[in-house]
């Protein structure tokens, strides 16, 4: 009797583990990171691009990421309006990437740079991720830190990222998954898997070294999203739209 009590147990339980790993099986950041400090993370890739009509999933050979610098979309989330240095003692998320090498996945890479020399994102190619295997690509994020009289306790940055499978372009059906938080001009299929769902990097303020001023209640949240000329400018690259 105790042993069917507990298999009973665990097969409720189930259906909401593997609910739990579908809704999270993207293309994401591996891990928060926390104001003032390095954050040593990753992109991390759970599938290759897969056939809406069941078929066998491509292998991802080129990865494309980008971050939001020219002229992103900022919102809080109480709805009022702001800039991104009225939140951080920054004013622009240029070179907040560093790209440690590594072929893990990809045998080259390259960091992508603006007309400044400062980073705004890196392309992998000549790659090959297996279907059946989970990918991983090292990146680091440098510090960032909130003003201390703003009330905002996390920053949220959305990331385009282009996950390819096929040189086709512009991308349909199985021939890359394309996270971006919404259709462009260029990224037009909204059938794509990804579409509307960037990855995102969550910066979290240290509220024991910069705690949020008395008036600020709970805080609130920043959002920092790619504009739609940033992304049809800058997740492109030579021999998959440009």
């Amino acid at each position: 009797m105790k042993h069917s009590k507990s298999l009973s147990r665990h097969l409720l339980v189930l259906p909401l583990t593997l609910s739990w790993v579908s809704a999270f099986a993207h293309t994401e950041i591996e891990s928060q990171a926390l104001e003032g400090q390095l954050s040593r993370n990753a992109v991390t890739m759970s599938h290759g691009c897969e056939s809406s009509a069941g078929g066998a999933s491509l292998p991802i050979i080129a990865q494309s990421v980008l971050i939001p610098t020219v002229n992103p979309i900022i919102t809080r989330s109480d709805g009022k309006t702001t800039t991104l240095s009225a939140e951080i003692t920054a004013s622009t998320l240029e070179s907040l990437i560093e790209v440690p090498q590594s072929r893990d996945i990809f045998n080259r890479q390259t960091l992508k740079t603006n007309p400044l020399g400062n980073a705004v994102g890196f392309l992998g190619t000549q790659g090959r991720l297996q279907t059946e295997l989970k990918g991983r690509v090292p990146v680091n994020f440098i510090p960032i830190s909130f003003q201390k009289n703003a009330c905002a306790k996390s920053l949220k940055v959305e990331i385009a990222i282009a996950d390819v499978c096929r040189k086709t372009f512009p991308p349909h059906g199985q021939s890359a998954n394309t996270w971006i938080p919404r259709l462009t001009k260029t990224f037009t299929d909204a059938s794509n898997d990804g579409m509307g769902n960037p990855a995102v990097l969550e910066i979290h303020r240290d509220l024991s070294t910069n705690p949020l001023p008395p008036n600020c209640g709970s805080g609130y949240d920043v959002t920092v999203s790619p504009s739609n000329e940033d992304i049809d400018a800058g997740l492109i690259f030579g021999g998959w739209g440009k």
